[in-house]
């Protein structure tokens, strides 16, 4: 495979794409609240799906013993959107909101 700007990555189901994965430079670019914790992931060529998750009241689990950081379980989905992204021809990205849910 070859190295640089247009090596080939894969998503799950084995298709090739011929640009970089771009998932950690949009955590760092999106929009957040105070306590937001982003996971992105990329989805297609260009696409990517990110959410937001927060952390639920601790006073409402009915086990004790659950401690932050269970992302599942201790937090909850705040926002989610599919996003089109590309890198600009400055270098930044060019973020563009294809659905939204959950706000």
């Amino acid at each position: 495979m070859s190295e640089g700007a247009n090596a080939t990555t894969s998503d799950r189901s084995g298709k090739g794409f011929t640009t970089d994965d771009l998932s950690s430079e949009i955590i760092g670019a999106v929009e957040r609240l105070r306590g937001d914790l982003i996971k992105c992931a990329r989805v297609g060529e260009n696409r990517y799906r990110c959410n937001w998750w927060v952390p639920e009241e601790t006073n409402a689990y009915d086990n004790p013993g659950m401690r932050g950081g269970q992302l599942g379980t201790t937090h909850r989905v705040r926002k989610s959107q599919y996003l089109g992204v590309t890198r600009a021809a400055g270098g930044g990205l060019q973020i563009q909101v294809i659905s939204t849910s959950k706000e």
